[in-house]
């Protein structure tokens, strides 16, 4: 929604410092909302006994190598998403003739693809039993996607990007796989995922560095980038050992 209001609220609110404002409010909104939903758990016997501290917690997923590769899963992950929806608005408009309002709303409608897909892929992994067979087509079949977006016009454009979300839906799994790890678990899933997400910000710090330092010599390299980091992130899971339920009841 922000994608898609952005341009058509910038000019009203007088300039991007108030937009950053609502943006801002609408933020801790969603906090409060939050802390007025969401209800903890209750801790079982068996949780308050074999607590561990923060050290040693990290400490025993670090020695997880499936915790390396799913942190650098999602560090091509999200670094390939941050750089990409960092510039993909600016392309569309400077190279593609398009108007901020409609380049805006691609981006929303890739967004609300993505919402679609990241509701119905991982469910549907759970249903099937398995992780690989779904993140590493999606990741790779988002990739071209974006890739392909560099390129289209019109119409196919819209289709590319409602591919693209969609597809980057399986993007979820990412999440639920540390909680299948042998040597993780339930227990340390929490320092296992704070890991992955740590790394996918330092792939949001990086990538856009990399692609923009790309684009200033061809515009389109920067969608091959980012669209390549997508593809990496594919094969990398593929180093994963399979955490489905399929395979655990097997």
């Amino acid at each position: 929604m922000a994608a898609l209001l952005t341009s058509v609220l910038l000019e009203p609110l007088g300039g991007w410092r108030n937009l950053t404002y609502l943006l801002g409010i609408l933020t801790m909104v969603l906090g409060l909302f939050w802390l007025l939903t969401v209800r903890d758990r209750p801790l079982a016997a068996a949780d308050s006994t074999d607590r561990l501290g923060v050290v040693e917690a990290m400490r025993q997923v670090l020695r997880v190598r499936d915790v390396w590769l799913i942190a650098g899963c999602y560090l091509l992950f999200l670094g390939g998403y941050i750089g990409l929806i960092g510039y993909a608005p600016t392309y569309f408009v400077t190279v593609q003739g398009m108007t901020p309002t409609a380049s805006g709303a691609v981006i929303s409608v890739a967004m609300w693809a993505g919402v679609v897909g990241t509701f119905f892929l991982p469910t549907l992994s759970d249903r099937v039993g398995l992780r690989k067979v779904f993140y590493f087509p999606g990741m790779l079949a988002t990739g071209i996607f974006i890739f392909l977006a560099a390129y289209a016009l019109g119409t196919s454009l819209w289709i590319v990007a409602i591919l693209w979300g969609f597809m980057a839906g399986v993007g979820a799994i990412a999440f639920v796989v540390p909680l299948e790890m042998e040597g993780v678990g339930p227990m340390l899933a929490g320092s296992a995922v704070g890991v992955a997400v740590s790394a996918g910000y330092l792939g949001g710090f990086i990538s856009p560095l990399i692609g923009m330092s790309l684009v200033s010599v061809k515009p389109v390299a920067g969608f091959a980038f980012w669209g390549g980091c997508y593809v990496v992130s594919s094969l990398l899971f593929l180093l994963i050992e399979e955490t489905g339920l399929r395979v655990r009841k097997a």
